[in-house]
């Protein structure tokens, strides 16, 4: 009986190798990790096989079979986990319910105990199923054949105790060491599996890697001169692996014909000398027709006698490399020449702190020779310890903090420089990088700025004085943007408008303008806005404060950024009140002059008229004609005299003076017409005063320097009333010239010598003289010797020499002469 058990046991075990084998063949077919159907299918492997171990079972008695099914479900759910074992469990359940017999449950609880067992031990484990020992096996085995022993008491008791004492020996002995046999297999098959896996897994990495490193591999055996190209060697050259054959001329075809000489002379001479390796690059024709560059390393071998027999070697695409290495020698070329055209000192410091470049304008600027800087650090440089201190801590600070470092630095008079004087940098330090990230020099940027600090500080002082001038001025001064707002007026405008520094800068151009003279002003604006004006000068109306109107004079300039565009502008207003005042009086003369002169006009061309009617006698026609001409003169009369009246001049003023000037005439030998156009000259001479304000004409002081340039316009106003007048054209010469000088010093024209009108220059004789003899509110009346030795000491500079002489000898030698106040 023990006999027919270890055979039919040892006949299960043959089996169980049979199910090994299976699972290696399926192991083979699906590696890795099992998917769904591959589950199934396995479980049903396990199926079938172990209806077969049940097929061949020992048999103890009927109904009662033992087989090596435990052992199959235990390594089962141990080895393939849950879903295959799952499925061989019932599977084997159903078909021992359908063998029948007194044990048949008894064996369906030995498969599910088995089993599970098998899954259980599976999933508590830690360790991988390829690192399961056989001692762990053994008891593995162990375990689930005591289980199903202890099973065997489900059967009637005492058909268990028989059953327990014919097989507990065989089973514990055969099942354990059958167990560890079939899990030693497939541990030893996982095993394999996992460094083949391994294998396959770094095949592929290395296979990616070459690919990834765009590296192509050769192997020329130069006896029989076969070659091998892989297929990544094809790749580089854009070709697929059909389209180049393995053969060495597929290499020496593609090379650049720049290359190709130098090329395979180099490998020929290494293949007949000694060396074991060489290293190159070329150029490779690629599909598109460009050229890659290769580097090629290779390994020859060679027989016993030093025959080169086979190279292998690799092909490494280093086009981006060369691209590189050929923009870093153009960057550098680039940077050479920037360097060397600039006027900056630039220098470039390694992580030593030594100077490794220098360019030229930085050496003439130092005062150094090349020698003296390259390669030196600054202690070894200069001699000033301040300076080797600031520049050694710049570049450490470049190197550390990997930014920029920027000083105003001073460059020390007793430090060595071309120009031998005390310079100012902007010095600026740069960290360059390499391509790998690290900081591996420092650029260094120092730029003359001494010209900048003295034009800056210029500037100040400029903007200083313009402060000053803008602060003290005496005419309004007033800045305002683009579009007429006020940001800025000087005290000067401030009081002449009333207004506090605080609400001018509220107001706007249109705001204190006449709404009659916003127009043009704003006009100006517009063409500033559009470039086609830099400056305007307009006189206009403005409102003060308490809503008077003054006439100011606005000159306005646009001032530019250095770019051209405008910024704002800065306007002067001087209040010509008084002027246009002036001016409107001269208007009302004039109209009250010329419409006497018209009245007398009319009077004439009555009188001809009642000549042309009545043929009235030449004598009569010479008295009307005279008495016109006393209308005429009389009507000149009462204004001289109400121009007298109005300056408080002292009494017959007018009347002197025309004497004193027709005495001089006379003596000169002028005559007729000309001596009547020289009286009437003569008793206009201050005519343009009426249009001179009374605060400045009637002033009992000295004038100012502005209320003499308003005064010095009274010739002016003279002209332009008279020359209006055809009857007064003859006689302007006195009111328009008579304050020229000898000299050319005088006004308004500022004539000399005999440009000047004789007319005017006999009456400028004439007006110091009888100035002079006049009692004045701020002074008495010179005595005649001291006018006499005034006008001579001022002959030949203010008043004609000849015409001096001539006065001074009617002075001495005419005792007719009215001296009125003269003392």
């Amino acid at each position: 009986m023990l006999e027919s058990s270890f055979q039919q046991l040892i006949g299960n075990a043959a089996l169980l190798l049979i199910t090994a084998l299976i699972f290696d063949i399926t192991k083979f077919r699906w590696r890795g990790n099992l998917l769904g159907i591959q589950k199934i299918l396995i479980g049903a492997i396990l199926s079938f096989i172990g209806i077969m171990l049940m097929n061949n079972p020992w048999t103890f008695s009927p109904g009662i079979i033992f087989d090596t099914r435990s052992i199959l479900l235990s390594i089962s759910g141990l080895f393939f986990g849950l879903v295959p074992t799952i499925i061989a469990m019932i599977s084997t359940s159903v078909f021992r319910i359908y063998q029948g017999g007194a044990a048949a449950w008894t064996g369906v609880s030995v498969i599910f105990a088995t089993g599970s067992i098998g899954i259980l031990w599976r999933y508590i484990r830690n360790k991988q199923i390829d690192q399961i020992s056989l001692i762990e096996l053994y008891l593995f085995g162990i375990l689930n054949h005591v289980v199903m022993l202890l099973l065997m008491l489900t059967l009637p008791l005492e058909t268990a105790l028989r059953v327990l004492a014919e097989i507990s020996f065989p089973v514990l002995l055969i099942y354990p060491l059958a167990t560890m046999l079939l899990g030693f297999l497939l541990v030893n098959r996982a095993q394999r599996e996992k460094i083949y896996n391994d294998l396959q897994e770094r095949e592929e990495q290395l296979s990616l890697a070459v690919q990834a490193a765009n590296i192509g591999f050769f192997d020329r055996n130069l006896v029989t001169g076969e070659t091998h190209l892989s297929p990544e060697w094809k790749r580089q050259l854009g070709f697929d692996e059909d389209e180049i054959r393995h053969d060495d001329f597929e290499w020496e075809i593609r090379l650049h014909p720049e290359d190709k000489e130098m090329t395979v002379n180099q490998i020929n001479a290494v293949f007949e000398s000694t060396e074991n390796f060489y290293e190159t690059t070329f150029r490779l024709k690629h599909k598109n027709g460009t050229y890659r560059w290769i580097l090629s390393r290779s390994s020859i071998r060679r027989d016993e006698s030093g025959k080169a027999l086979q190279v292998i070697g690799c092909h490494v695409d280093i086009t981006e490399q060369k691209e590189y290495e050929l923009g870093l020698m153009m960057n550098e070329r680039r940077f050479r020449s920037l360097a060397e055209s600039s006027q900056d000192v630039i220098t470039l410091f390694d992580r030593e702190y030594k100077i490794v470049y220098i360019n030229q304008a930085g050496l003439e600027i130092l005062g150094f020779e090349e020698p003296e800087v390259n390669g030196k650090s600054p202690g070894e440089i200069f001699s000033d310890n301040r300076l080797v201190r600031n520049l050694e801590m710049d570049v450490y600070k470049a190197f550390q903090t990997e930014s920029l470092v920027q000083r105003i630095a001073i460059w020390p008079q007793n430090v060595n420089n071309a120009n031998n004087h005390k310079i100012v940098f902007d010095w600026r330090l740069s960290p360059v990088f390499n391509s790998d990230g690290q900081v591996e020099w420092a650029l260094g940027i120092a730029r003359d700025i001494s010209t900048i600090i003295e034009t800056e500080s210029a500037l100040k002082k400029s903007e200083e004085k313009f402060r000053r001038i803008f602060e003290t001025s005496g005419i309004g001064i007033s800045i305002t943007d683009l579009s007429g707002n006020f940001t800025a007026g000087n005290p000067a405008v401030l009081k002449t408008l009333g207004y506090e520094i605080n609400e001018y800068t509220q107001l706007s151009i249109t705001d204190i303008t006449h709404p009659e003279d916003v127009q043009e002003n704003m006009q100006m604006l517009e063409e500033y806005k559009s470039g086609t004006r830099d400056s305007f000068t307009i006189e206009k109306r403005v409102f003060r404060k308490d809503g008077s109107i003054v006439w100011g004079k606005l000159i306005s300039t646009l001032v530019r950024d250095e770019s051209g565009n405008p910024l704002y502008t800065i306007g002067m207003l001087e209040d010509i009140t008084d002027r246009k005042l002036a001016e409107e009086k001269e208007k009302l003369v004039q109209l009250e002059l010329k419409r006497l002169l018209d009245n007398a006009d009319q009077s004439r061309k009555a009188m001809l008229s009642v000549i042309e009617d009545q043929k009235i006698t030449e004598e009569e026609l010479k008295r009307l004609t005279n008495d016109l001409l006393v209308a005429y003169d009389s009507t000149l009369q009462g204004w001289s005299n109400a121009l007298e009246l109005r300056e408080q001049e002292t009494a017959g003023h007018s009347r002197r003076v025309v004497e004193l000037t027709l005495k001089i005439a006379r003596a000169l030998g002028i005559e007729g017409e000309n001596l009547a156009h020289i009286e009437r000259g003569a008793l206009l001479h201050d005519i343009g005063k009426m249009g001179i304000p009374d605060n400045i004409l009637l002033k009992p002081g000295p004038l100012t320097e502005d209320e003499w340039v308003i005064m010095k316009k009274h010739p002016i106003y003279a002209y332009n009333l008279l020359s209006k007048i055809d009857f007064l054209e003859q006689a302007i010469d006195i009111p328009y010239s008579h304050h020229e000088h000898w000299d050319g010093s005088g006004y308004p024209q500022g004539l000399a010598g005999e440009n000047i009108p004789l007319a005017a220059r006999i009456f400028a004789i004439v007006d110091i003289w009888d100035a002079l003899g006049s009692d004045r509110p701020y002074r008495p009346a010179w005595k005649k010797e001291d006018i006499m030795k005034y006008i001579q000491d001022i002959s030949g500079k203010h008043l004609d020499p000849q015409i001096v002489s001539v006065f001074l000898n009617l002075m001495e030698t005419d005792d007719l002469i009215d001296t009125g106040d003269y003392h």
